[in-house]
């Protein structure tokens, strides 16, 4: 009988041993990280190779950690939830955990766990697989969406600005004539009424610009590259903003020392990367009161413009990740982070680069490089050199509005010109079939037919009278299908609202 029983044990001690070299065979050689861990204590028994090179740390000095020291501090609360369910038995898959690696930086796991019992203690065997090429996917996938997402908004504050540029303009034009008109002939001795009349002036012109600023949204899909004077677009992003930057204490203080600010680029890139960054700066100043400053200079063949605030700055540990998009320190539903990192990437279009440079407390300085035209005088008009005789005889003009073609034709009339004028398209090509005139002037929105198709109409009839295009519209003057319409057209251009001197300054470029 004692035979059997030793015969017995040792072939039990061949098994235990067995077991113990299969198990020893998957504990190190396994893909997954294993770490064995002590329920009560939450500290590590046994660690395999393959976690060790996940966490950066040698076996001996994992032994020596627990559950707090590879995980991130702000996350602790979640882990160490979820690796009391696991012990309870209520889970065993706990899913995307963020694990501290030796050197600071951050992977995400899926650990599945198993109840172990060695020599009488109670362990949770963890098995660690690496999830950070999956969940970069996801990110990417998300990031994709995102910015799909982002385009879509853009686009729509794109067809919201088209539309609303024509109704907005349009009465806005009426409004400056009548103003013009009331001003020439009942405020001369008035000076109570010229004084009201200026203030109605000032609100015209930044009803103007803001729309203005507005509109080069809507060709932010066209990414085609113009002529472009910077401090344009400065004064167009600053008009949108200025107001009620200004209702919250925060002041734009603007110095533009950049003799040569004409630049190769897009209007809508353009904008859009400012509006981010003037939005940044904004945020950062969370007092009452704060100063935007907004300078430009030149530097060599660059032009550069710094953005700077005298908010909360940037924390240094976090200055490497703000250029990663969807990475914010605002709280969630404030922002998506998408500011910087899609304004470095739509000035990398531009060829142009951005700096930030920022101390915690004092403020933020943000520089933009772009390469400047060195040319001083920009010709947007192919027919502006062609000679025309002394600013006299007659004028057509095409609008649809009464109101409109009334104050054009008052001022028309005060310069000297005999002016006739009709609502729509077809009527005037039948007028210029009867009459030579030296000068039509026609809306490019009209019903029946278009500006467009009327000029080309004209055009066809051989005459050589001067066509000046007169829009509300979102089209620009550095835009590649006005400029187009300009080459193959047209002569000049009228842009509602406005007043007797651009009217004065477009039948005078044809003199220069």
């Amino acid at each position: 009988m004692k035979f059997d029983n030793l015969i017995n044990s040792k072939q039990t001690a061949i098994k235990l041993h067995e077991s113990e070299l299969r198990f020893k065979t998957v504990f190190e050689e396994a893909s997954d990280g294993i770490l064995i861990v002590d329920i009560q204590s939450m500290k590590f028994k046994y660690a395999n190779p393959a976690i060790c090179k996940m966490l950066g740390y040698a076996s001996k000095d994992l032994q020596k950690l627990s559950i707090q020291d590879i995980h991130p501090k702000d996350r602790l609360d979640y882990v160490i939830s979820e690796f009391k369910a696991q012990a309870q038995g209520i889970k065993k898959l706990a899913e995307d955990i963020p694990c501290l690696k030796k050197d600071g930086t951050i992977f995400f796991a899926d650990i599945n766990t198993t109840p172990v019992e060695l020599s009488g203690t109670k362990y949770n065997m963890g098995f660690f697989r690496d999830i950070s090429d999956k969940k970069a996917v996801g990110i990417e996938k998300e990031n994709m969406q995102r910015t799909i997402f982002q385009a879509s908004k853009l686009a729509s504050i794109g067809q919201l600005a088209a539309g609303m540029s024509h109704e907005i303009n349009n009465p806005l034009a009426i409004i400056q004539g009548y103003v013009e008109i009331i001003n020439d002939e009942y405020a001369h001795n008035n000076s109570n009424l010229r004084e009201l009349l200026k203030v109605v002036e000032d609100s015209i012109d930044r009803i103007k610009n803001t729309v203005n600023g507005l509109n080069t949204f809507a060709i932010s899909g066209n990414e085609s590259l113009q002529i472009i004077d910077l401090h344009k677009i400065l004064h167009h992003c600053i008009s949108i903003v200025e107001a009620i930057y200004e209702k919250d204490g925060t002041i734009i203080n603007k110095l533009f020392n950049a003799g040569k600010p004409t630049i190769r680029g897009n209007h809508g890139i353009l904008q859009q990367a400012i509006m981010n960054l003037l939005s940044n700066a904004k945020d950062a100043i969370e007092s009452t009161s704060g100063t935007i400053y907004i300078e430009s200079k030149n530097d060599g063949e660059s032009i550069v413009v710094t953005i700077s605030d005298n908010g909360t700055g940037i924390k240094k540990e976090i200055m490497d990740k703000i250029f990663d998009n969807f990475f914010t320190t605002k709280p969630i539903g404030q922002g998506a982070g998408l500011g910087l990192g899609i304004s470095q990437s739509l000035l990398a279009k531009l060829n142009g680069t951005i700096e930030v440079d920022s101390e915690y407390g004092i403020g933020t300085s943000v520089k933009i490089t772009l390469p400047c035209l060195m040319e001083n005088k920009i010709t947007y008009m192919d027919h502006q050199n062609t000679p025309v005789p002394e600013l006299e005889g007659s004028v057509l003009v095409v609008d649809d509005e009464r109101a409109i073609r009334s104050h054009l034709c008052h001022q028309l009339s005060k310069i000297g010109f005999m002016v006739d004028h009709t609502d729509n398209g077809n009527k005037a090509v039948e007028m210029v079939k009867n009459k030579n005139y030296k000068y039509i002037i026609t809306d490019l929105k009209m019903p029946h037919m278009n500006g467009g198709m009327l000029i080309k109409r004209i055009r066809s009839l051989g005459g050589a009278e001067k066509i000046i295009v007169m829009t509300g519209e979102i089209l620009t003057d550095y835009s590649s299908l006005h400029r187009e319409l300009y080459r193959k057209y047209a002569d000049g251009l009228l842009k509602k609202p406005f007043k007797e001197d651009d009217i004065h300054k477009v039948f005078n470029s044809f003199t220069e």
